[in-house]
């Protein structure tokens, strides 16, 4: 299983490569894998249905905007989100899709 610098750094690259080319798709990575200052594109949310519903009533809608304020190396991460500040656990932030924009 891929680390979360290892989904990171294969997202990063393939924007890159793609937005030399014109391309606007990259692949989905978890929110966990993300970087202080990086902002993202919400593209979906996996678990349980008690788990989805939770992550969209906080917001964690397809089409939403976030900016990763701060993280810990657990995949934990505090996000802004539709002007506020939310703290989301490793696990949590594990199941929330993104595009890096």
């Amino acid at each position: 299983m891929d680390t979360v610098m290892e989904m990171h750094d294969r997202s990063v690259r393939a924007k890159n490569a793609q937005e030399k080319t014109g391309e606007r798709r990259w692949p989905p990575l978890p929110l966990s894998a993300m970087q202080p200052g990086e902002k993202a594109l919400v593209t979906g949310v996996h678990g349980s249905d008690a788990v989805k519903k939770h992550l969209e009533d906080l917001g964690f809608v397809p089409g939403s905007v976030i900016e990763v304020l701060s993280g810990q190396t657990d995949g934990s991460r505090i996000v802004s989100l539709k002007q506020s500040r939310l703290a989301l656990t490793a696990g949590l932030a594990a199941k929330v899709q993104v595009k890096l924009l």
